[in-house]
């Protein structure tokens, strides 16, 4: 295929368009026989006419019915057993009835389909004990043999034995069923039918034996000794980069730097299943679930207006009647931190800022040895890091980064919380500078928890 697409691009040329079997075309057609309907074919070879006919649907514990409803089994709890009911019975003869009227309109577009011949193939594993069975049918007057059974066959084979074999061309059926007296009806239809054992057709695929020759002894070829060899052992000069993701986060890019304990601790700790939203106990959202709705609601104040306590209460308000947060998302968020962190010191610079940018998605390309060292440097592989800034602006002439953590602080303390990030701080501040080709000049962890700020 390689080398036919390469042909392709030294010739330049497009690739051939497919070619339209018409109608008329003298080939072999291969198809079912839905697909067959409304054509017709000089020859048609009918296979698989003793496939049982799949009626597993009529075996269930309830049967349906468009016209006279469900039919389904008594179930006795006290002598635990079930049995079938008149409604079930009722209905799976009718359905059964239905299902095979459809396989008998399906047999006759099949029959239908032939100009001049119609052969017709089927497998049994008696031959003798089918030519009894279709000999026992029972035929009125008129010749056609009784609906009842009709009704009692298991395949299209059955329909087809239960006629031939009463056509004056059906004697290899009638000796094999030992009952020659059978009413003969005529017909001008020709029939020729075969009776082949299984045992006749084993040999067809027998061949003689053929008498081997030894080989004279060659020394191989070093030349081509080597060939193969390099050949058979060449290995992809790139397999490694093969398993690398295409798009990394900067969370999961902090994870790799994370200390091989860090990792761990990630790694192996227990997955359990989380339980149902309707089987679980009434409680307030989660930390992380938290995080993201105090980042929405810094997203979303509106920094023109007056910083107070009344007025980011009243905003974040405003958000649960616009249908932007709930009632109980809404309380997990305190206005106080709000206001505390915009009456701070780096509160009142972002507010004088000449321009201000939050919650800021990015994509940028990365070379895959950069997240991953331990590959062998390759410029032409990227990998894409996706992210978010969660505030930055504009500070003479360049910019300010700020990230909001609403992390605990506990006994480990600020400074060593803000260690972990250092790694998603620089790509934070490499992606703001790829973007706006300005430079960040400053970058800073707010921690709600305290109100601290960490200058990194």
């Amino acid at each position: 295929f390689i080398q036919y697409i390469r042909q392709l691009k030294e010739r330049q040329s497009d690739l051939a368009s497919a070619k339209i079997i018409g109608e008329n075309e003298n080939v072999v057609r291969i198809m079912s026989i839905h697909k067959s309907k409304g054509l017709e074919f000089p020859v048609v070879f009918l296979s698989g006419v003793g496939s049982r006919f799949n009626l597993g649907d009529l075996n269930g514990n309830m049967l349906l019915h468009a016209k006279y409803g469900f039919g389904a089994e008594l179930i006795d709890a006290d002598l635990r057993i079930t049995c079938t009911t008149a409604a079930k019975e009722a209905i799976k003869t009718v359905l059964r009835a239905e299902s095979l009227s459809e396989e008998m309109r399906v047999l006759y577009v099949a029959l239908t389909r032939a100009k001049e011949k119609l052969i017709i193939t089927a497998v049994v594993n008696d031959a003798q004990k089918q030519a009894v069975k279709w000999a026992n049918y029972r035929m009125a007057a008129d010749g056609a043999l009784e609906p009842m059974d009709m009704l009692s066959v298991s395949c299209m084979l059955d329909w087809l034995g239960g006629a031939v074999i009463r056509h004056p061309n059906g004697r290899v059926l009638r000796e094999l069923s030992n009952l020659d007296s059978l009413n003969i009806v005529q017909d001008n239809s020709e029939w020729q039918v075969q009776v082949v054992d299984a045992s006749t057709l084993t040999t067809i695929g027998e061949t003689k034996d053929i008498a081997l020759t030894e080989q004279p002894d060659a020394t191989p070829d070093a030349q081509v000794q080597k060939t193969i060899f390099e050949r058979l052992s060449w290995q992809y000069p790139y397999s490694e980069i093969t398993k690398l993701p295409v798009k990394i986060s900067v969370s999961e890019l902090k994870r790799l730097h994370e200390s091989p304990d860090e990792q761990a601790d990630y790694l192996y700790r227990p997955k359990r299943m989380q339980t149902p939203a309707f089987l679980q106990p009434t409680k307030g959202l989660t930390a992380a679930e938290k995080g993201s709705v105090v980042h929405f609601v810094m997203q979303h104040v509106d920094l023109k207006q007056e910083i107070s306590l009344a007025s980011i209460s009243h905003q974040i308000n405003g958000m649960v009647q616009n249908d932007l947060l709930t009632v109980e998302q809404a309380k997990a968020v305190k206005a106080e931190s709000i206001v505390r962190f915009y009456t701070s010191e780096l509160g009142e610079r972002i507010l004088k800022a000449k321009k201000v940018l939050r919650e800021l998605p990015f994509h940028i390309p990365l070379k895959c040895h950069e997240v991953y060292p331990q590959l062998p440097p390759n410029e032409d592989e990227t990998i894409m890091l996706q992210g978010m800034i969660d505030c930055c602006f504009i500070e003479g002439d360049g910019w300010t980064l700020v990230d909001y953590k609403t992390d605990r602080i506990e006994k480990e303390g600020v400074q060593a919380i803000a260690d972990r990030y250092k790694i998603q701080m620089h790509y934070y501040a490499e992606a703001l500078t790829r973007l706006t080709h300005l430079p960040v000049h400053t970058r800073i962890l707010y921690f709600f928890d305290g109100a601290c700020m960490v200058n990194m």
